[in-house]
């Protein structure tokens, strides 16, 4: 009885260690990420330092906040077996999401006017773009490149 007992306390031990290192894991990723974006928004949108001071404030507001309302709104993804008021619903909410993020981008565009140049502002969201499809790019890359041994691993 006390083998089981510390068995099983080991059991649930690793669990949540490997569930905090996972955790670890996924927040340096993030980091990465955020860091890596910085530098290419940075880069392709050729910013000074004085407008990077102005500009990255802004910036993290805005996207912090298009974060927040994408979490706020617990979208459940449609249904085949959908009763019509429920899709009509469900693509009710997804316009009135659509229309506050929207309202959103013009407020921080008009934010940002005064940090950067509008020529810069118009890039951003290709610039934007551009980033997203680079990173899935590398993880295709990182995925294709590996072994079949480490494909099974992941």
């Amino acid at each position: 009885m006390k083998r089981i007992f510390i068995l099983c306390f080991l059991c649930i031990f690793s669990i949540s260690l490997f569930g905090q290192a996972q955790g670890d894991r996924r927040a340096k990723m993030e980091e990465r990420i955020k860091s890596m974006r910085i530098a290419y928004i940075t880069e392709k949108l050729m910013l000074t330092p004085a407008e990077s001071e102005k500009f990255w404030p802004l910036y993290n507001e805005f996207t912090n906040n298009m974060e927040a309302l994408r979490k706020n709104e617990e979208f459940k993804p449609p249904r085949a077996d959908m009763s019509e008021e429920e899709a009509t619903d469900f693509i009710n909410k997804a316009m009135e999401l659509e229309e506050t993020q929207l309202e959103l981008k013009k407020e921080y565009m008009g934010k940002m006017k005064s940090a950067i140049p509008i020529q810069k502002i118009a890039m951003l969201h290709h610039i934007e773009k551009d980033f997203k499809k680079e990173m899935m790019n590398r993880v295709k890359r990182r995925t294709y490149n590996r072994s079949p041994k480490q494909k099974i691993k992941s």
